[in-house]
Order: C-alpha cells, then sequence, then structure tokens
C-alpha cells in the first residue's frame, strides 16, 4: 500500500457546496447528478487504477453524496417542521416523513457503499490477491466510521487520493515483476519473494533519493534479461551505489552494468556472487570514468561493442574498461571507442594474410597472443620499439594494415602512450574494490549533513 496508512482512509472532511443549488429542488438535481456520475466512476473503476482521465473515483462521488444527502436530509426535517400547524401534521407532514424515510435509508445505503468501495480499494492495490493480517481490523474500523451518524462529511484527503495512486502504480508494476518471477516458482515462495521486493524498493529509494517507479522498472529490466529473484537482489545494491556515485541517471547504470556482467560471463546464480560481481563491474567503470575523461554511459556504450569479443580473447574487464578510458582522454569515446577496439582485437583473433604479415613486421607474435603469452599492454610496448625509427606515415600506414582503418586511430593513441599506461590503470582498477560504494556513502552522507 501507500505510505498512508489504510486506517486513515476514512476522516472527517468539510464539504464546500458553493456550487450547488440551494433547497429542496436543487439539492434533489444534484442527488441525481450525483448518481450518474456514480455509476459512471463504478463502471470506469470496476479495476481500480484503470479509470479514465477525467472520471472521479467511486469513493470521491460517494463521499459527495453522503454530503448532499445530509443537506437533503436537514432541509426536509425543516420543511417537515414547518408543515405542522399548532404542533398538529398537515396533508403536507405525511408526505415529508416519507421523504425523510427514503432519504434515511438512501444515506445509509451510500455509507455502506463508501465501506465496501474502500474495502475494494485495498484489496486490488494489494500486492498479493491475499489480504494482510491486519485488515479486519481496519474493516471493522470502517463499520464503526459508516454507522455514525454526525452531521460530518465522511472522505479521503487529497494527500491520500495521491498515495492511493502511487500505490496502484507501485502495485501494478510488482504484478508484472510477479507475472515474470511466477513460472515454477511455487505460490508460497513466490509470496515471500514479492514481499521482499516491495520493501527493498521502498527501502532502497529513501536510502538513494530515487523513486520506486524507476527501481521497480530497473528490477523489471533485470528479471527480463533472465535474471531470478536472487540475482536481481543481489545486483541492485551495487547499481544503485554506482548510479549515486557517478551521478549517471539509474537507468542508464542498471542497462550498462547488467549487460557488462553477461558480456564477461559474470553472471552467477547466488545473491552473494551477484552482489561481488555487480561491485566489480561498477566499481571498475566508476573508478575509470572518473579517472578518465570517460562517463559511466559511455563507457556502457563502448563495451556493448568491444566487451563480448575482449572476454573471448580472455581480456579482463577491468584491462577493457582502462583501454576504453585511455581513448577517452584522447576524444575517442562511447560506440567510436568500442567500434576502434572492436575492430583491433578482431583482426588478431582472424587476421586477413596481408594482416599477418603486418603484425609479423611490428614484431608480434599471433600464436602466443592466442595463447595469452603476451597480453595487449606488451603488444603496445612491442610495436612501440618496433615503429621507432619510421615516420608517422609509415608507422600509420603499418598499423592501418594490421589492424585495419577503423581502428587505426585508436590503435595509434594506444600505441603512443605505451603499455604502461594500461598496464597501471588496469592495476589500479583492479585495487579500486569497494570505490563506488565509499563514494556513494560519502555523498549520502553529506547530503544528509546539509538537510
Amino acid at each position: 500500500m501507500a505510505d498512508t496508512p489504510l486506517g486513515k482512509m476514512i476522516i472527517e472532511m468539510g464539504f464546500d457546496d458553493s456550487s450547488f443549488s440551494k433547497g429542496i429542488t436543487g439539492v434533489n438535481k444534484q442527488l441525481a447528478a450525483l448518481k450518474n456520475d456514480l455509476k459512471t466512476s463504478q463502471t470506469s473503476f470496476s479495476t481500480f487504477g484503470k479509470g479514465v482521465d477525467g472520471v472521479r473515483s467511486p469513493m470521491e462521488v460517494l463521499n459527495k453524496s453522503i454530503a448532499k444527502q445530509k443537506e437533503q436530509l436537514d432541509l426536509l426535517k425543516k420543511s417537515y417542521s414547518g408543515s405542522l400547524v399548532d404542533g398538529k401534521a398537515t396533508s403536507s407532514t405525511q408526505n415529508y416523513a416519507n421523504q425523510i424515510s427514503r432519504a434515511n435509508a438512501q444515506l445509509a445505503q451510500y455509507q455502506a457503499q463508501l465501506k465496501n468501495a474502500a474495502v475494494e480499494q485495498y484489496k486490488q492495490t494489494s500486492i498479493l490477491p491475499k489480504l494482510s493480517s491486519g485488515f479486519e481490523k481496519i474493516s471493522g474500523g470502517l463499520d464503526t466510521v459508516s454507522r455514525k451518524t454526525a452531521p460530518v462529511t465522511v472522505g479521503i484527503t487529497a494527500a491520500f487520493a495521491k498515495g492511493i495512486q502511487a500505490a496502484t502504480n507501485f502495485n501494478g508494476k510488482m504484478t508484472e515483476i510477479q507475472a515474470l518471477l511466477s513460472d515454477g516458482t511455487p505460490a508460497n515462495v513466490l509470496s515471500k519473494q514479492m514481499d521482499t521486493l516491495s520493501d527493498k524498493s521502498k527501502q532502497w529509494a529513501r536510502q538513494y533519493g530515487i523513486d520506486t517507479s524507476s527501481i521497480n522498472e530497473g528490477m523489471e529490466e533485470m528479471i527480463k534479461r533472465g535474471y531470478d529473484f536472487n540475482q536481481t537482489v543481489g545486483a541492485m545494491p551495487a547499481v544503485l551505489d554506482a548510479s549515486r556515485a557517478s551521478g549517471e541517471d539509474f537507468g542508464t547504470v542498471m542497462s550498462a552494468s547488467t549487460a557488462i556482467l553477461e558480456q564477461f560471463g559474470l553472471k552467477t546464480e547466488d545473491t552473494a556472487s551477484m552482489m561481488k560481481n555487480t561491485q566489480r563491474v561498477t566499481d571498475s567503470l566508476t573508478f575509470v570514468a572518473n579517472k578518465t575523461s570517460a562517463g559511466f554511459e559511455d563507457m556502457g556504450v563502448a563495451m556493448e561493442y568491444v566487451g563480448p569479443v575482449a572476454h573471448s580473447l580472455g581480456m579482463n574487464l577491468e584491462e577493457t574498461s582502462s583501454a576504453i578510458g585511455l581513448l577517452s582522454n584522447n576524444g575517442i569515446e562511447g560506440e567510436k571507442a568500442g567500434t576502434s577496439l572492436r575492430g583491433a582485437l578482431s583482426r588478431l583473433l582472424k587476421p586477413s594474410d596481408a594482416a599477418a604479415a603486418a603484425f609479423q613486421e611490428l614484431g608480434i607474435n599471433l600464436d602466443e597472443w592466442k595463447k595469452g603469452n603476451i597480453g595487449l599492454p606488451d603488444m603496445l610496448d612491442t610495436i612501440k620499439k618496433s615503429t621507432e625509427g619510421m615516420t608517422q606515415a609509415e608507422k600509420s600506414s603499418l598499423i592501418a594494415k594490421a589492424f585495419g582503418t577503423e581502428a587505426q586511430t585508436g590503435m595509434n593513441i594506444l600505441i603512443d602512450q605505451g603499455g604502461n599506461a594500461l598496464r597501471n590503470l588496469t592495476k589500479e582498477t583492479q585495487n579500486a574494490t569497494g570505490y563506488t560504494k565509499k563514494l556513494a556513502d560519502q555523498m549520502n552522507n553529506s547530503d544528509q549533513k546539509q538537510k
């Protein structure tokens, strides 16, 4: 449910009747109009939260109907009293008495309908089909309120109405998540999982200052990618930390992180491993992004192109991230960085005859590379040494023949910086465990101090 407790749903509220006609005739007309409104609202809101824009909820119409019915009763009672002559009934007195009886019956009906509408609204905004354990007590409270005859209007505040809509959106998304997780999951297990996800979503929203709708959409996206309950719960905290630390949109960080987990084979079955591996991904990207000109989003885009190829060649996440970061320092970012690295690595994997000859001239032993005996930093050192004394044109031409024209500019940059630039940044990135969480915690503490 929403943050507003259901126990506060039914409260006393004022009723502004300035737009209503005065007198019995005007009141009767307004009651007839409200009956039509009620019928329309009950039809449109037969499934709560799926009403039509501009159509009021049944509870709103019932509150107005109760207020107007009480107004009618007051007027009828005055008319009844006015029909008496010297305390004796006249021909009109019985007519007013009958109308008062019918009005009282209608008021009781509206009050009962209001209680039922509140009950149904609660049911339809529950995450799971079952009602919470405390509902019978609340329901009894609603009965007590509906029996009151004091001249006050029973209704819901605008704050609660807003809360109900938020709860509807929240639980609607949770219902979608439940459907995604339901395949093969026992009902009792699924129920506990949904309770956990609901609690976690609200907890993370308070902790990170991110609305629950974004968090729920992120969880849903993970599950659509094939993540199970444990994997999702394990991955979320690190993604939230990375969003906070990097300043990037949560959805962007989530998409990049989950994709990279898959690209480098880091997706696991248990919660603890997912927490560790997701932290590794977010630490690597956040650290490199802060040490270079790359942004978290740029690195995620670059990884889309180079990640799977790098992993297939035995390059780890940290080295690949560092290479992207070094390229970004020289104006090659995002898709361009990923495309350039992918082109270079693909040539190393399956070189043409001309490329193989160029690699040989550059001093690169492709067999040793494929065996994993030499890495990219070693290769950069070898090429830099082999091209000493060459003109820039000769060097660029040879690198283009080896790695392809698409990768030429990027490889020139990495070669000019030398193997140590990549080697050292990779080592720093590997030692950055906990970097993202530390930054996120510092930012959270800073925000709390400013409040």
